[in-house]
């Protein structure tokens, strides 16, 4: 067997010149497509000298060690595929279950106190919510409130009396309002009242169907256990596979003939 360098001085001049010449022409053509690293690479996945490398005397053994890299380089992609497909359907279902929870737990919490809502109107410094009244920086309730339209010398006032006797003033000058401008935002606020109140009677119905929605979704929890038995199965069905420990091992056994030939182990 030859080394890289060695000669046999019994091979005719003209077949070793026509092989080297071959082998500089092969390094030549990587080099000028690849640069140095490719050929470096090279040898290194097919130790031994630039005949074993390049020559057309090793290219069976050559393709025999690149079909067993690329068997278990496939059987590898494809098995972590599907093991990661596997679990992102485990985390996937984890995050949908948590995001109906979520909202679950917010229409729960909203009906139970949906604070101020939406801003409908505002006339000076009086803002109309959803379900309150800001006077100046007074929040107000609007679930039974009542409001009344005063008129007084150069001023226009709404009365807010709030469940229990408490009475807000808010004054309007005409010199900045018109009369039917803060009637008219009166009756809004009057507006406003009514349909809080007619939520508030159907509150306890509506908070009751949120909490069992609740309940429901907090038990909604087969499409979570249906992703998790699928990776489990799929986790024991490539434990007993035996495809990638042969492809491994065939590529062992095209790994160790190589070294056999060259004495060098081809990573």
């Amino acid at each position: 067997m030859l080394r890289c360098g060695e000669l046999n001085h019994g091979e005719p001049n003209a077949a070793r010149k026509g092989r080297g010449m071959g082998i500089a022409i092969g390094v030549l053509l990587v080099v000028l497509v690849g640069g140095g690293s490719a050929v470096a690479t090279r040898l290194r996945r097919y130790p031994g000298g630039l005949a074993y490398a390049f020559g057309a005397a090793f290219a069976p053994e050559r393709r025999q060690l690149a079909a067993a890299r690329r068997t278990v380089r496939q059987l590898r992609h494809d098995a972590n595929r599907e093991l990661m497909g596997a679990r992102n359907d485990v985390r996937g279902a984890r995050a949908r279950h948590r995001y109906e929870l979520e909202l679950a737990t917010r229409r729960v919490e909203q009906l139970r106190d949906p604070g101020r809502g939406a801003l409908l109107g505002r006339l000076g410094v009086v803002a109309l919510h959803q379900h309150a009244v800001m006077v100046s920086t007074e929040e107000l309730p609007l679930a039974g409130l009542t409001v009344r339209f005063e008129r007084i010398d150069r001023q226009y006032c709404l009365h807010f009396a709030v469940p229990g006797g408490g009475v807000h003033r808010q004054v309007f000058e005409r010199a900045l309002h018109a009369e039917e401008e803060v009637r008219r935002f009166g009756n809004r606020v009057v507006n406003a009242v009514a349909e809080e109140n007619a939520r508030l009677k159907r509150r306890n119905q509506l908070v009751a169907a949120a909490e069992a929605e609740l309940r429901a979704v907090e038990q909604r929890t087969a499409p979570q256990r249906s992703a998790r038995d699928r990776l489990a199965g799929l986790t024991v069905r490539q434990d007993v596979d035996q495809r990638l420990a042969e492809a491994v091992k065939a590529l062992d056994d095209a790994r160790a003939r190589w070294r056999s030939r060259t004495g060098r182990m081809p990573i």
